[in-house]
Formats: C-alpha cells, structure tokens, sequence
C-alpha cells in the first residue's frame, strides 16, 4: 500500500480533523485559516469526489464542515489570510509527502495520514511574525527546508575533529512535528569506545545557501552523559569570559556546526528570534503534562514502584518529562530566545571570522556572515 498522501486527502483531513484540532485549543493554540468565498467550490468538489483506494477509509465531508471551515475568524483567537486554497494544499501535500521521503532515508517512517495531521495541526508552532501575513511563502520556506540535502554526509555518525585528543563525532537527525525545525545536529565527545560526553543539539534548517538556526538544546535522551574530565576541559571555554550564564557545551556544539557549515559553503546563519505560537503551546502543554501526571500518579501507584523495576523506571521517565516541562513555558521561551541569542554572541566574540550583519535592535532575527577565512579551532 501507498506511503504517499493526496491533495484530496490533505484537504478531507484539514476539514474533517485539522480545523477542530485547531478550534479546541486543547493541544495547540487556536488558529483561525480564512480562506476566500471561490474556495467552496474546491472543498465541494472534493466532498463530491473523494478520494478513494482501495483500503483506506475516505474522511466523509458534509456541508455543514464546510460551512465551518468557510466561516469568518473571531476576535478570540489568531488568524491567517489563505490567498489561495490550491496552493495552500499543494504546498501541505508536498510538505507531507517530502517529510514522509525524509523519514523512510533515517528509518523512521511514519503513516501517511496519521503524519499528514500532524503536520496541519502543529507546523504552525514553527511561524514566526512575518510569517502570518505571508502563507504561502513560509510553506515555501517549510518545503525547501525539508528537501534540502546539504548535510546529508551526516545522517551516519561521523567523526569532525578532536576535543583535547578526545574523537568528535556528528549525527543529523529528523526532528518531530513539533519541534522548532526539521532536523537537529548532535554531538559528542568519545571518551573510549563505551563512553562518551553528549553535547547539546543545533537544530537547525537550510536553503539558499542559508543556515537557520532555530534552538541549541539538549539531547532527549533519559540518560544524560556528562563525563567530569570532559566537562572541565569543556570551562576552559569560559577563560576570560566575565560571569559566564551559558554552558560551554552550547557554545561548543554551536562552534563545532559553525565549521561544517563553513566546510559545506554555507556562509549566512540566520537566528529567527521569535516563533509566534511557541510560548502558548508550551502553556497548553504544561497544563496537561500536569494534569496527566497527577492522574497517573496516584500516591497508591507511587508506593507500587517500591515493588517493580519496571513500574519504577516508568515513574522515573514521567516524573522526568514533568520536571522538564510543568510550569517550564518561561524558561523554555529564555532558552530559545534570549539564550540562543547569548550563545550566539559568545561565538562572535571568540571568532574573528564571523561577521554581524544585522542586529535584532534593527531586525527580528540575527544575521551572521562566515567570512571565507578558516575558522579558529
């Protein structure tokens, strides 16, 4: 069967599942998509003629999702003029379609549909404040992104350099629907063959010859590897730096993707310093981490795990993901915004060869040029 989604498709889903999953505000912000009157004839169309294969079940549209999904904004929540229906679903077909391509190449394939709702349910979370005045040109954007294939020599572990002779290793890897970008760069630092340092990920986005870089944060995994020798020699970085606030292990991880993509040609970096809905999706997220905790987590459950290995490191996992995220939505808003921008700083400073071109006292977003020099290491 097919891996591959349909125009049809996209748009059955958008009204059947995407408008109410954006109307009830239960997982993502409201957001309100204002197409213009001509457009009935198209989503009527498609209720007319389906799409039909044969072992899938066919979203059933009725006049009255219609007559919602034509409906005006109000003034409760954020709205986005659609230009042109045709094209707004084209570019979320491609969207689909070319994620759907960018998981199979990292193993990692997903349902044609269930991703196809994923993606009109949270790649607006990625917007940023020009962009709801533009459609059509942030999926245009979204759509290059993901087709990019600038750093695909690292979708394997790759060794980049050395760390005071400890092995540096890269690996890209395919971010989720909603994270801030399509895919992330990890690294670390090898101790021996068993045990290494994890340094936070860049994640990041690329087209004409641009780099976006989105948030430097660290690795989801539960276990986190710090190993003490590594970190020390990680504070050197802070020499002559007065009241350092930003880890050194950012500022390596953002160092160490500067020369790959100094390596691959790349020389403008771009830092988006606002992603619109970022802050309101972590509040709702928050809320119901919160509340699914607490309902899990009875205290009678809690004594349990005295008793099971397995109950326990479930407990722990949850309790992890509550600490990270419960009442978080401030910090996390630092880390991607004043942080970020911190980090980035601390770069400039320690480089010579990496030039700023515009300021976010006079932009929304950082500009950097690589100059064609070599990097210091």
């Amino acid at each position: 069967m097919k891996n591959k989604i349909d125009i049809r498709e996209t748009i059955e889903l958008f009204i059947n599942r995407t408008v109410n999953d954006l109307n009830s505000n239960e997982e993502v912000p409201r957001l309100k998509f204002v197409f213009n009157e001509k457009d009935r004839e198209i989503f009527e169309t498609v209720m007319k003629y389906p799409y039909k294969e044969y072992g899938w079940t066919t979203p059933s549209i009725k006049q009255k999702d219609i007559d919602k999904v034509m409906a005006p904004a109000d003034h409760i929540c954020d709205f986005i003029n659609v230009p042109d229906a045709l094209i707004f679903f084209k570019y979320l077909t491609d969207i689909t379609n070319s994620q759907l391509r960018l998981y199979e190449e990292f193993n990692e394939p997903r349902i044609a549909r269930e991703h196809c709702m994923c993606i009109m349910k949270r790649l607006w979370l990625r917007m940023g404040p020009n962009d709801f005045n533009n459609i059509e040109g942030f999926l245009d954007r979204e759509l290059k992104f993901v087709r990019d294939e600038n750093l695909n020599e690292y979708r394997f572990e790759t060794s980049i350099t050395d760390y005071y002779g400890y092995p540096v290793k890269a690996e890209i890897k395919a971010n989720r629907s909603w994270d801030e970008s399509t895919r992330r760069m990890t690294f670390k630092i090898e101790q021996d063959s068993k045990n290494y340092y994890t340094l936070p990920s860049v994640l990041y986005d690329i087209y004409d010859n641009t780099c976006y870089i989105y948030a430097i944060q660290n690795e989801r995994s539960i276990k986190s590897n710090r190993i003490t020798k590594i970190e020390r020699l990680l504070y050197r970085l802070n020499k002559n730096v007065e009241n350092p606030t930003i880890h050194p292990s950012k500022v390596l991880a953002l160092t160490l993707f500067i020369d790959i993509l100094k390596e691959k040609g790349i020389n403008i970096i771009k830092v988006p310093t606002l992603q619109v809905l970022s802050h309101p999706w972590h509040e709702i997220l928050s809320k119901n981490a919160k509340e699914k905790f607490l309902k899990d987590w009875t205290q009678s459950r809690i004594e349990k795990t005295k008793y099971s290995n397995h109950l326990k490191n479930k407990y722990e996992i949850d309790k992890k993901w509550y600490y990270n995220v419960v009442d978080k939505e401030d910090i996390i808003s630092e880390s991607k915004t004043e942080k970020l921008i911190e980090t980035v700083y601390r770069a400039l400073s320690s480089n010579d060869n990496l030039e700023l071109v515009s300021d976010i006292d006079i932009s929304d977003e950082l500009i950097i040029k690589i100059n064609s020099k070599m990097l210091k290491k």
